[in-house]
């Protein structure tokens, strides 16, 4: 059990805390409610829309990269994007399609068949994002790349306009400046959503 909690606090901002419940409910004594995250929700008025160069972002990232190899990476380092191991189960393996540059690396995004009807139901489906994620781990410097790295914090979504099921994305890092080399502890990642019309969504 999942629960979102939004709090108007003002100046058209609300602010929102995402909770999860330990057990059933009807079983638990005492439910006991476990915090995950916290962030702030602002209202705002029509965006622009931001054109992207798809064609030259392609061209930025020549290299292509075996999807199934760079599951089977991230596997080997106990992150699964499945859930359950039939065929027909939902997965969250969103990138179709992978390629890397000097800069950054740009995937194609699709979510799983089997959640396609779920899609309208959000201005940005959570598969897409994670997907995003993803290519950003793809992104990271060649000294980093078999380093585990999980997403800790979400700076900034900005959603310029209702996403698809099928999307791309353009991801750049830039690891720690005070953990300079092949160690580095944390990375910061920049992630663009975008399609043939222009950009979907920025996260950083």
């Amino acid at each position: 059990t999942v629960q979102v909690v939004l709090t108007p606090s003002g100046d058209g901002q609300s602010d929102v805390h995402i909770y999860s419940l330990a057990g059933e409910p009807t079983t638990a004594i005492v439910p006991t409610w476990t915090r995950h995250a916290i962030g702030k929700v602002v209202a705002g008025g029509p965006l622009p829309v931001v054109t992207a160069d798809l064609a030259a972002l392609r061209s930025a990232c020549p290299e292509s990269i075996g999807v199934e190899a760079f599951y089977a990476q991230s596997a080997a380092r106990q992150i699964v994007y499945r859930v359950g191991e039939a065929a027909e189960a939902p997965t969250y393996q969103a990138v179709q399609e992978l390629r890397r540059g000097a800069d950054g690396a740009l995937g194609r995004l699709a979510i799983h068949p089997s959640l396609s009807g779920e899609a309208e139901l959000f201005g940005l489906h959570s598969v897409l994002i994670e997907g995003g994620v993803q290519v950003a781990l793809a992104a990271l410097p060649v000294g980093l790349g078999t380093e585990t790295y999980l997403p800790v914090a979400l700076e900034r979504l900005t959603l310029y306009r209702p996403g698809t099921t099928n999307l791309w994305a353009y991801a750049s890092v830039q690891p720690a400046a005070d953990g300079a080399g092949e160690k580095a502890e944390w990375a910061r990642a920049d992630v663009t959503l975008l399609d043939e019309a222009g950009v979907v969504a920025h996260l950083n």
